[in-house]
């Protein structure tokens, strides 16, 4: 069974941030760094258990990683719902996991 995925509005600006950064003087660079982000994220629809538990976050937390980058997610009856996408340096205790 194949879930749907979604992404946070938080997720989202995540998303627009890691492609200013990453696309800055390179476009190209930042449109590559989605795209593998976004593929890696489709994985997660057909093996949603592909991350581990994070409970660190709140108690229905996952992580998944992408190159340098944490994707936070939860699973919901047919849903993946991608809460954030974060650089693995930053203090994650100054990350949100917030609800769709």
């Amino acid at each position: 069974m194949t879930l749907e995925l979604r992404w946070s509005n938080a997720a989202r600006r995540d998303l627009l941030d890691i492609w200013a950064w990453r696309g800055r003087e390179r476009p190209e660079l930042g449109d590559r760094t989605l795209d593998r982000i976004h593929v890696a994220c489709e994985r997660l629809t057909r093996f949603p258990q592909l991350g581990p538990p994070f409970p660190r976050m709140a108690p229905d937390a996952r992580k998944f990683s992408v190159d340098r980058y944490l994707v936070l997610y939860k699973i919901d009856p047919n849903v993946i719902a991608i809460v954030r996408v974060v650089d693995q340096r930053r203090l994650l205790d100054a990350v949100k996991f917030e609800e769709i």
